[in-house]
């Protein structure tokens, strides 16, 4: 009996060392597993952020583009309108050269009509005598020099606008010397 005894205690410690063996590889690769785990775990909480950070980012960049598009809209309409505005300046404008051109002929016409001619008109005007050039610091003699010129000039020969200018220089004048 004790040979069977150590027979089977024989047999079941060379069992038993196989067993033993497995056992350490088995745990060798239950650590490389749970720290595969560990791992695979942070991998998990790290692309968890980072699609967080990408909705994020999205629902921003959405926002952004909504309000890009909202103004690039104000601005179109803004140049639509001024294209407008412009457009109806433009034919204004037109319009106002064309009545223009037309006083503007009539206006020729007219003179060319007068009794004596264009030509006889231009002869008129250079028998006049020429402005006198008169130093600023000969305050009185200027103002009278100027007034000399006002009354050689003839009024009916004026146009509108030659009068409102002879007006502002009149103006002009008599400001400069109070």
């Amino acid at each position: 009996m004790d040979r069977i005894m150590l027979f089977f205690d024989l047999l079941i410690f060379s069992l038993m060392v196989p067993l033993l063996v497995y056992a350490i590889i088995l745990s060798q690769r239950l650590k490389s597993l749970r720290k595969s785990k560990e791992d695979f775990s942070r991998l998990i909480i790290a692309f968890n952020d980072a699609t967080t950070k990408a909705e994020v980012s999205t629902l921003k960049l959405k926002q952004y583009a909504q309000s890009a598009g909202v103004s690039l809209k104000e601005q179109v309409d803004k140049s639509l309108n001024l294209r407008d505005d412009l457009a109806f300046l433009l034919e204004r404008g037109e319009s106002m050269a064309n009545r223009l051109e037309t006083v503007i002929k009539q206006a020729r016409d007219e003179l060319v009509k007068r009794p004596g001619g264009l030509a006889a008109n231009v002869q008129q005007q250079a028998s006049k005598p020429a402005l006198k050039v008169v130093d600023r610091d000969q305050g009185e003699e200027k103002e009278r020099a100027f007034q000399a010129v006002l009354k050689e000039l003839d009024p009916t020969d004026r146009s509108e606008v030659e009068q409102e200018l002879l007006q502002a220089l009149n103006s002009l004048n008599v400001g400069n010397n109070v």
